[in-house]
């Protein structure tokens, strides 16, 4: 069968070669403006209208409402035009005609107005608008030729001369998506077709489809899934042993019957040497695509064409005998282009009749420090001075860095529409590194909605960008934005990428409610200030080493920052080394969980964020703390501030997460959430205040593959979060909620202190809870503890309370079942909400930006005056002795037991017995578990390490290390959880935990 495939599409290929019809395509170049504006008469004469969105017209006999637009083109990148059509997108229309004029080009946009504007020259020619959302043309080819040979610019003049007093709005450069083109054709190209000779669709790791074959389906579908599963890519394969010279251009030409929205398409090819046949590819043996062509944009459907000419030249000089070509679809949609089954616009492959050299040898990476200056640079310079510095940030997307090389903007300096991406990636000593230099604000990069990634990485490593300002503001909110993009597809370890002190502003990509059509529910979360993602299903990929560090995200839609992994699919006995061998997804491995390593995101500034200001996924030991989390969830739907989902030992630790809004009817709006598929994540030591719908709450869902195991919540201060301080949904086990104050002073409504939520579907609800040591204080006798099920609920099982001190709950209703339970006033030292401004509890620069610090005094007043009740009145179990400091870093306990609340009581009388530095040290400790081995990396050199047993007994002390990084022996350790405390050479102690398998 095989065989006789084969020979089908040989005698199809060599008829059409017979029968060939030679194809004319001119070679096309798409200008955008490098101006644009609007000028009105009368009362308005003296008034710029150049950053609007629009180009309004508008005909009439009285200046004040005569409106006329303006656009000017750099032709210098020209060699010759033999056409060119202007195209303006109507945005609304009247049944009236637009003149295209010609004028000089003394004008800016920035500052023309009807007074100081160019005079109008002659007509060029006419075009009458009947409908809006669409482009329109204009033949400018005469005037524009003309241009060419004078000055290389060109200006319009558009006008509607009618007088008909009625509106003709067009987009702007500025409305970003729809901008004007001037699109400009060189030489005509005589082309050649050369059809598919087999092409087929497949489905990635895990479903059926999987090891299907769909090599005679009529359709090629594309898509990219957050659910591996339900992604698909697209091979095609061409004979090209007939072909010996490399060609001027190749253009791979599909049909799309079906996009659903805007999108991306990425082309791979494969290895020469990998084989395949359509009535046999399979997701399981496909070819890999290890090679990256290109990225093409893909607006809509119909006949498209992908420039692959590069690619194809090479293939021939390797004397290759036939070329496969992998589709994948990149934006969470769905496309499905005509298969070579398909009765008509089947796939085929352009190649131009004329003939090209191909180079022998290509580009070398360039290494060394360079220049970018948007204002005095110039492209044709070196780059290698300030004085020699290149003009545009675009020009690297054409160069391949070597290892050490820095890529330095200017600061003061603003790039637009420009894209930064490059080749290459540095090494573990020598990364490339993307900076500021200069004096004044920070480079900025404005993508106007134009683009869908400010900055976007592919399988690079090493990699640490600083000091800039992204922002990608469009018109409306009709498109996926990024600030930076970062992808790993099939690459395996990506190391070491880092982003530090970058502001994030302006991005309103679509928020997946209002607006798009969606391949799946997660697609909303795609568009964010930063999104890290990692897809394919052939080679076990993950980043490892990942930091974004003192960052700001400012109205940001949809949310702060993202990731996802195809190698995500956590079971709730999934762990690394279960899944560590080598190998790829056709074999040797246990389960579809790759998690990210060392991911460490602290010290950023989440403010008005549309949805979430932070995702971590898929993630092993990852560390979030010294975040601010202010006013997130601002859009149609409610969403937790932030959340951490299929990762195992994540932390939370010192963040403050405040005024996370609501919508009613919806069921997310606290402040940080717990999410399914995740075990031994641990929230403490951190401040959530005043979100509408939960302080904090652990997610374990109500699906029979689900879980959320281990979840800690501990030290932890929750003051007037509305509805609930604590929730508990669904499927969740091994809970432990100790030494949090859960404090509410609004008389406006009941407080659900502890809230137990199941849906009517869920198969199991919370079982084995411990809610230990934790006080609960309304001061209007409303707190509850309530489930949205009968506490006799069959699905809520063993749900133990003890130690825990109530003051001022609900009358009516009983309290939980704690056989040890202290039911009186705390007495606080001042029971009082401090004001709630931002950098009350985590300290901000005078940028407003976390430094890593905290001010303890901010929350003194919860502190425990010597008569309370809560002193030593603690339980001190395997539930709760996992603690080493206290919310304000004290050491546990200080006196003869632990006391109940997030603070450690300080009589008069006490003196410390080491003396603690207020400025913490971070410490990354890992592997989590391990078996011989595991490492301890600080900020500041270690003085010693202790080893605690979750009792408190020391069974190991290290001394006099005066290093960063130490490494610790585990072979003689028992399986289990220890305590590690660790003092650095300032004297300050900081805590953690190891755990051996």
């Amino acid at each position: 069968m095989k065989k006789y495939t084969r020979l089908k599409h040989k005698v199809i290929y060599l008829m059409s070669i017979m029968l060939l019809l030679s194809t004319f395509i001119p070679a096309q170049i798409i200008l955008s403006p490098s101006h644009d504006a609007y000028i009105q008469g009368g009362d308005n004469s003296n008034i710029n209208y150049g950053s609007e969105t629009l180009i309004r017209t508008k005909g009439s006999d009285n200046e004040n409402f005569c409106r006329k637009g303006l656009l000017q083109f750099d032709l210098s990148s020209l060699t010759s035009v033999s056409s060119a059509i202007l195209k303006i997108y109507v945005s609304n229309a009247n049944p009236y005609s637009i003149t295209a004029y010609q004028t000089t080009d003394d004008w800016d946009e920035n500052t023309v107005t009807w007074n100081s504007a160019p005079s109008l020259g002659d007509a060029i020619s006419t075009t009458t608008i009947s409908n809006e959302y669409i482009y329109y043309e204009w033949d400018v080819t005469s005037f524009i030729q003309e241009q060419l040979l004078s000055d290389a610019k060109a200006s319009i003049y558009l006008v509607e001369a009618s007088l008909s007093k009625k509106n003709i709005d067009f987009n702007s450069k500025e409305a970003g998506p729809n901008m004007p083109e001037l699109v400009i054709s060189e030489e005509e190209i005589n082309y050649a077709s050369l059809p598919a000779l087999m092409d087929a669709q497949t489905y990635y790791w895990g479903s059926q489809k999987y090891i299907a074959n769909y090599g005679s389906e009529t359709n090629l579908k594309i898509k990219l899934d957050g659910l591996s599963k339900a992604s698909a890519d697209a091979y095609l394969m061409f004979d090209i042993s007939d072909i010996t010279t490399p060609r001027q251009s190749v253009l791979l030409k599909m049909f799309a019957n079906t996009v659903l929205r805007n999108t991306l398409v990425s082309i791979y090819g494969v290895n020469d040497k990998e084989t395949w046949d359509e009535a046999s590819i399979t997701g399981k043996n496909k070819p890999i695509g290890n090679e990256r062509i290109g990225v093409y944009p893909l607006s809509g459907e119909g006949l498209v064409t992908f420039d692959i000419t590069d690619h194809f030249n090479k293939a021939i000089a390797n004397n290759q005998q036939s070329l496969t070509l992998v589709l994948k679809e990149n934006e969470g949609t769905s496309v499905a282009f005509n298969s070579s089954e398909a009765a008509t616009n089947q796939p085929e492959i352009l190649y131009a009749e004329q003939t090209s050299p191909y180079p022998t040898s290509t580009t070398l990476p360039i290494y060394g420090t360079f220049y970018i200056d948007n204002e005095e640079g110039n492209d044709d310079n070196d780059g290698t001075s300030e004085d020699t510095a290149w003009k545009n940030i675009s020009k690297l997307s054409k160069l391949s860095l070597d290892a050490g090389s820095r890529i330095l903007l200017k600061r003061g300096c603003t790039w637009e529409r420009q894209m930064l991406s490059f080749k290459g990636s540095g090494t573990e000593d020598k990364p490339i590194v993307i900076d500021a230099y200069g004096s004044g604000t920070k480079p900025c990069l404005k993508g106007n909605g134009a683009l869908y990634n400010v900055i976007y990485l592919f399988n690079q490593e090493y990699i640490e960008i600083s000091n800039l300002d992204i922002q990608n503001q469009g018109a409306t909110l009709d498109n996926l934005r990024r600030g930076i993009y970062v992808l790993a597809d099939n690459f395996g370890v990506v190391h070491h990428l880092e982003f530090k002190q970058i502001d994030f502003s302006n991005i309103n990509g679509s928020d997946g409610r209002v607006s798009g059509t969606y391949g799946n529910s997660d697609d909303e979360k795609r568009s964010s200030g930063i999104l890290i993602e990692v897809r394919g299903d052939d080679i076990q990929t993950y980043y490892d080493g990942l930091v974004i560090d003192q960052c700001s995200f400012y109205e940001i839609s949809n949310t702060g920052i993202a990731n996802s992994s195809h190698w995500t699919q956590m079971n709730s006995d999934s762990d690394w080394d279960s899944n560590n061998s080598e190998g790829t997804s056709n074999a040797h491995y246990v389960h579809n969980f790759v998690p990210n390593k060392n991911v460490w995101i602290k010290r950023n500034r989440f403010e008005n964020i549309n949805s979430q200001g932070l995702i971590v996924r898929t993630a092993e030991n990852p560390i979030m703390e010294y975040n601010l989390f202010y006013y997130c969830s601002l859009g149609d739907g409610s969403d937790n501030a932030c959340f951490n989902s299929k990762t195992t030992n994540a932390i939370w630790r010192y963040n403050e997460s405040c005024y996370t809004q609501w919508v009613e009817g919806q069921g997310d709006g606290a402040g940080i959430d717990s999410d399914i598929r995740t075990k031994n994540t641990i929230i403490e030591y951190n401040y959530c205040h005043h979100n509408q719908y939960g302080g904090i709450i652990t997610t374990g869902g109500r699906f029979d593959d689900s879980f959320n195991d281990n979840t800690i919540i501990r030290y932890n201060i929750l003051i007037n979060n509305g509805h609930n301080s604590i929730r508990l949904c669904n499927n969740n086990t091994h809970t432990k909620i100790y030494n949090n104050l859960v404090y509410y002073d609004d008389a406006s409504e009941i407080n659900r202190l502890i809230f137990q939520h199941l849906h009517n579907d869920t198969q199991s609800g919370p079982t084995d809870t411990y809610v230990n040591n934790n006080i609960f204080y309304t001061s209007n006798n409303n707190g509850r503890f309530m489930a949205d099920v009968e506490w006799t609920d069959s699905r809520v099982q063993r749900c133990n309370y003890s130690n825990n001190l109530f003051y001022g709950i609900y009358t009516d209703d009983p309290y939980p079942a704690d056989p040890h339970k202290i039911i009186t006033d705390p007495l606080f030292v001042d029971a009082t909400v401090p004001p709630q401004q931002t950098g009350g509890y985590i300290l901000l620069n005078k940028e407003g930006i976390p430094t890593g610090e905290i001010n303890p005094a901010f929350l003194s007043g919860f502190t425990l005056s010597d008569e309370s009740p809560a002193i030593d009145a603690g339980i001190w179990d395997d539930n709760t002795a996992n603690a080493s400091v206290d919310f304000n870093k004290l050491s546990i306990p200080l006196g003869t037991s632990i006391e109940i609340g997030p603070f450690e009581h300080k009589p008069s009388s006490y003196t410390k017995t080491t003396e603690l530095n207020d400025e913490p040290n971070s410490i990354l400790i890992y592997p989590i578990p391990s078996k011989n081995k595991t490492i301890v990396n600080c900020q500041y050199p270690m003085d010693y390490i202790s080893i605690y047993t979750i009792t408190g007994h020391e069974i190991k002390h290290i001394n006099k290390i005066k290093t960063n990084d130490y490494t610790l022996d585990l072979q003689s350790f028992s399986s289990g959880i220890y305590l590690i405390k660790i003092k650095d050479t300032r004297g300050t102690l900081s805590t953690g935990k190891i755990i051996v398998k």
